[in-house]
């Protein structure tokens, strides 16, 4: 299986559709199964898409309307475009930059089953840049594996009170035990690797395991390269955007991608790539 994760930082890049076309064209090319997106936006103002035009969109619990330039809808617009069909779900998390709806999303080849949408902090106000949600989508590949593919964008171990990233792991952890499936958790988890906060999530009781460290074939380690919102004052190259696959899960390559060099940069962060035997 073929699994990538990305924080898009949509509408914060420049060059932004030349960006989204770009990923939609390696995504194509890599023929990847799942990938999981954050901060995946929309215009709080903006035309609402019909149901009937959204293609092979699945519905939340709660969900927030499509707006046209929803980033999701457009990238698997692109994809279409280039002859790949991918089924999707879209939550949003909260208001960002008081213009945008801010969310987490999956895609994937395979037709979703279902997909669910769980609040996972202290916060349920949509007004504050802390309210975090993770989205779920219970997914059957084409050889009759069904797996749980779940992206999530955390906040930082060291908060205000210290406590917003063990809370939300805690509740992330909670919900996600309920499964039997197997479990992909992806995303950006603002917890560097070997610091306190990264040890808490591999000590998780969640059957999973970081895919880095266990993969055959590494190709780059780092994530963030520079100073971005969120890690200010950064003076070094931190890895913070996982893939966490099955215990029992064997991993053939984890390759950090879009970091300006194999790729071209499409956002703040570069997405990581993952090939597992399975």
């Amino acid at each position: 299986m073929k699994l990538l994760t990305l924080n898009t930082h949509s509408y914060g890049e420049e060059n932004q559709d030349q960006k989204l076309a770009y990923i939609a064209q390696s995504i194509a090319d890599w023929d990847v199964d799942i990938v999981a997106l954050q901060e995946v936006n929309q215009n709080i103002v903006g035309k609402q898409v019909k149901p009937e035009n959204l293609p092979n969109f699945i519905r939340t619990d709660g969900q927030v309307n499509i707006k046209k330039n929803n980033f999701a809808l457009r990238l698997v617009n692109a994809l279409a475009e280039l002859g790949k069909t991918y089924y999707w779900a879209w939550t949003m998390t909260h208001i960002a930059g008081d213009i945008k709806q801010e969310g987490v999303a999956v895609l994937s080849k395979y037709p979703i089953e279902s997909a669910t949408s769980f609040n996972m902090s202290e916060s349920h106000n949509i007004l504050n840049y802390k309210t975090r949600r993770i989205i779920t989508a219970k997914i059957t590949d084409d050889k009759g594996y069904t797996f749980m593919a779940v992206s999530g964008h955390f906040s930082w171990w060291h908060g205000e009170n210290n406590t917003e990233f063990h809370y939300e792991w805690q509740q992330a952890e909670k919900y996600l035990l309920r499964t039997n499936l197997p479990i992909y958790f992806m995303g950006d988890f603002n917890n560097p690797a070997n610091s306190e906060g990264y040890d808490y999530m591999v000590g998780t009781d969640l059957p999973i395991q970081d895919a880095y460290p266990i993969a055959e074939e590494t190709v780059g380690e780092s994530t963030v390269l520079k100073e971005i919102a969120g890690w200010k004052g950064l003076k070094e190259q931190i890895r913070i955007d996982y893939i966490f696959v099955p215990d029992d899960v064997a991993v053939k390559r984890s390759e950090v991608v879009y970091d300006g060099e194999r790729q071209q940069t499409v956002s703040d962060h570069s997405g990581v790539f993952v090939e597992t035997k399975a």
